[in-house]
């Protein structure tokens, strides 16, 4: 063996071995650290991705529950408010028409007073402008279903799309004051109703309802309303003096509906748009709000109106005005509401801005009164 060896590049085993352990060396520190924030630069890029992916995401999810909030709030007022002071057997929602229509609720049955749940002839629409309490219906305050202060409101009444047709009536002449209809379907005693025929019309409550003879009863004895059992028109304050009336067959009886919208807390403490609705308690009627849908923040009304001072010639303004400049809403006015202007504003559910706060979204729906097309 050539001792001399140079072909390996050794000279002695201990210089092969440096040589090979300097070849094999590892990444240094400065190289790890470099690696290290490459690596986190690309993490944090595809996080950021994914949270600019994810909130985009519940952004458009917000959005579009705004958007069907809007269209179901705008569908259930209108509905409401488009047939305010509809009559099934076809008496105009007019000034005049406070002469065909009676009405024997009171409360207490004694007295002289109407509940405004029923007070047709003090407007079948009468609004409440923002600063307007109405501790009668839902007052101020911050507590559940309480209204908010700085929004408007509405009330509304009509009577409701189900109704029966009259077959005959008792006169109150007789024992019993009764009247037959071809079905009792969706009427109970105690019902708010209201009564019609082509000449006249009449609310007053359910004494009893009779399945088997078709037939409904409204002797003031059996209710906790009705002043008298007459139910002619137009029915005197005091009823004392309220005259007969015998409804013609094919006339109608349907449920009375009144409903009240407004802007109140709900359950959680946000603001919610709702309505109320009338039930029965013991043979009283009681108020009860509902929630209709949550993240609506605020509501605002205009009303258009018509003058007619001089019926043969009707003035329509040409500016909408806030409730407190309508002075008197009841049938014997001569200014008359034509027009309804809404104005909603809807927040998202969550906080979903490029700031971190609830978009808020503003929409307005202008409605007109079916029952006062006669006016124009």
């Amino acid at each position: 063996m050539n001792s001399n060896n140079t072909s390996s590049g050794c000279y002695a085993i201990s210089t092969c071995i440096a040589r090979r352990h300097s070849q094999m060396r590892g990444f240094t520190l400065v190289e790890l650290l470099v690696a290290l924030v490459l690596g986190l630069v690309l993490v944090g890029g595809a996080i950021n991705l994914v949270v600019t992916s994810r909130n985009t995401v519940r952004l458009t999810e917000n959005v579009m529950r705004v958007q069907e909030n809007t269209r179901t709030a705008f569908d259930l007022m209108t509905r409401d408010i488009r047939e305010a002071g509809q009559i099934p057997c076809g008496i105009p929602d007019t000034p005049n028409s406070i002469n065909q229509i009676g009405n024997v609720i009171r409360d207490p049955k004694t007295s002289a007073t109407t509940p405004w749940w029923a007070d047709w002839n003090n407007g079948s629409l009468v609004g409440f402008a923002s600063g307007v309490d109405t501790p009668g219906i839902v007052a101020f305050g911050t507590a559940t279903h309480e209204r908010v202060n700085g929004t408007a409101a509405l009330s509304v009444m009509q009577a409701e799309g189900n109704e029966q047709v009259i077959v005959a009536q008792t006169l109150p002449l007789a024992a019993n004051q009764e009247i037959t209809l071809q079905s009792v379907s969706g009427l109970e005693a105690d019902d708010i109703v209201m009564v019609c025929d082509t000449k006249a019309a009449a609310i007053t409550q359910l004494g009893t309802v009779s399945t088997g003879l078709k037939a409904i009863d409204y002797q003031p004895a059996m209710t906790t309303y009705n002043c008298n059992a007459n139910l002619g028109a137009p029915t005197p304050a005091d009823c004392i003096a309220t005259i007969p009336k015998e409804f013609e067959a094919n006339g109608f009886a349907a449920l009375l509906k009144t409903t009240f919208w407004y802007i109140g807390y709900n359950l959680q403490g946000h603001k919610a748009l709702y309505r109320t609705h009338l039930k029965k308690q013991g043979g009283a009627i009681v108020v009860e709000p509902q929630e209709v849908l949550p993240d609506v923040v605020d509501l605002q009304i205009q009303y258009l109106t018509i003058d007619l001072t001089d019926p043969a010639n009707p003035v329509k303004a040409t500016d909408w005005v806030n409730a407190d400049a309508i002075a008197d809403w009841s049938k014997a006015a001569a200014q008359q509401v034509i027009g309804v202007k809404l104005t909603l504003t809807f927040e998202t559910e969550d906080a979903v801005s490029s700031t971190q706060t609830k978009v808020t979204r503003q929409s307005v729906h202008v409605v007109s009164l079916r029952s006062r097309d006669t006016l124009l």
